[in-house]
C-alpha cells in the first residue's frame, strides 16, 4: 500500500532514478530523487550522499553535485536493469573506459 499523501513517508518516496557515467571511474551510477526534491547516491564505500535542491532541471543539478555525465532519467515504475537506455549507457561507459586505458598505454 502506498504511503498516505502529505506524510513524511510520502515525501520520502523515490519517484525517479537517474543513471549517469562517473567520468573518473567510468562506472554507471544511480541517483534517486524523492517527491520532496532530495537527491541521493550511494558512494563506493556504501555511504549515502544526499542533496536537497529546488524544483528545476534535476539532470543539471546531478551533473553539478555528483559530476555525472550522459544522465538518463527513469521513472521508478520503469526502472529496470535490462532497459535499452541503461544497457546503452553501460556500453558507452565500457567504451569510454577502454578508450581511456588505450590512451594511457600509448603515453610514455
Amino acid at each position: 500500500m502506498p504511503p498516505k499523501k502529505g506524510t513524511k513517508d510520502y515525501n520520502n518516496e523515490i519517484t525517479t532514478s537517474y543513471y549517469g557515467i562517473d567520468p573518473k571511474t567510468f562506472k554507471v551510477r544511480c541517483v534517486s530523487q524523492t517527491r520532496a526534491g532530495n537527491l541521493s547516491m550511494i558512494t563506493d564505500s556504501g555511504i549515502p550522499y544526499s542533496h536537497s535542491y529546488r524544483p528545476g532541471d534535476a539532470k543539471a543539478e546531478i551533473h553539478l553535485v555528483y559530476r555525472l555525465i550522459d544522465i538518463v532519467a527513469m521513472p521508478i515504475m520503469l526502472d529496470n536493469s535490462d532497459s535499452p537506455a541503461l544497457v546503452a549507457l553501460r556500453k558507452k561507459a565500457a567504451q569510454m573506459k577502454a578508450d581511456h586505458e588505450a590512451k594511457q598505454q600509448g603515453q610514455p
